[in-house]
């Protein structure tokens, strides 16, 4: 299997900028504009853009959506330099490389994520993305933000509490038909007038009243 690094961490935390900066101005935003939209200031878009301050994951999500690329466009070209046959050896190598520790932190889920959506679809790539970023401790509400999911989607525990459940059968398949039409769960928080959380919200407390009568 190759195995694709960056130059340095540094070079990495440089190269993620100009991409960002460069999609931002084809799309017409200012700095502040898009720290606007995506819930930053103006400080820390302009740190990222210069390569300052490496860019937590969750957020480069965020500003893939807000300038409408795929989170991957905005990383820098990669370079191959050795074989490794098995991956967590790979993913290993990769993290120790990294001077920066909380750049070293977010290596995993952005390989993977590099890896599984060139081999499988993008649903499944978040999935894989998601379960990553709860093993590095990210919170609910970043990785909802990054991926579009929620916690019943990706965590297994959550989603045995539902498993036998009605509603988490009705669950299904509104996501069954949301995936065939090519909605987010945003996009369909968004046709039927609720938020994110909302959406996600009602499920879960749905779940926990059944479990309740239930037990």
């Amino acid at each position: 299997m190759e195995v694709y690094v960056f130059v340095s961490a540094s070079n990495v935390s440089y190269g993620i900028g100009q991409k960002i900066e460069n999609c931002r101005l084809m799309r017409g935003h200012t700095q502040i504009g898009l720290a606007g939209q995506v819930g930053l200031t103006y400080q820390e878009v302009n740190s990222y853009e210069n390569g300052y301050t490496p860019i937590p994951i969750g957020v480069l999500y965020v500003i893939a959506r807000v300038l409408s690329v795929n989170a991957v466009d905005l990383l820098p070209k990669l370079i191959t330099v050795r074989e490794y046959k098995d991956e967590d050896e790979e993913i290993l190598y990769l993290t120790k490389i990294y001077e920066n520790q909380k750049l070293g932190k977010i290596v995993p889920s952005l390989v993977r994520f590099v890896h599984i959506s060139e081999k499988i679809n993008q649903e499944e790539a978040r999935l894989e993305v998601a379960k990553n970023l709860v093993k590095e401790g990210v919170s609910v509400d970043i990785i909802s933000q990054a991926t579009g999911l929620s916690i019943y989607e990706y965590d297994s525990t959550e989603r045995e509490i539902c498993t036998d459940s009605i509603y988490y059968r009705i669950g299904q398949r509104i996501r069954e038909w949301r995936l065939i039409k090519r909605y987010t769960q945003e996009d369909l928080a968004n046709k039927v007038g609720l938020t994110l959380k909302e959406i996600q919200g009602t499920f879960k407390e749905v779940c926990q009243t059944e479990k309740k009568v239930i037990n």
